[in-house]
């Protein structure tokens, strides 16, 4: 997928994971860590893959930024211990 200079920015600034360069290989993890909770992620992985090319579904914003990524978190809403 070919992103214009905005798009490229705004996804490699709040989605992307480092080392990241493209759309694509965000939507590879992102298939890879829902895959890793399933009892054969071998066979799930390409599954979810498939479902996010073409966008037939795409996680929210904050799942896509977050899956796959160590110290961050995929929820909207958390709160801190007081």
């Amino acid at each position: 997928m070919k992103l214009n200079d905005f798009s490229q920015e705004i996804f490699l600034d709040r989605y992307a994971a480092k080392g990241e360069t493209t759309v694509e290989q965000m939507l590879d993890r992102v298939a890879k860590f829902a895959a890793s909770a399933e009892k054969h992620p071998e066979v799930w992985e390409p599954r979810f893959r498939d479902i996010l090319d073409d966008f037939k579904f795409i996680p929210g914003g904050r799942i896509l930024s977050s899956a796959g990524k160590q110290g961050v978190t995929s929820q909207n809403c958390f709160c801190l211990p007081s």
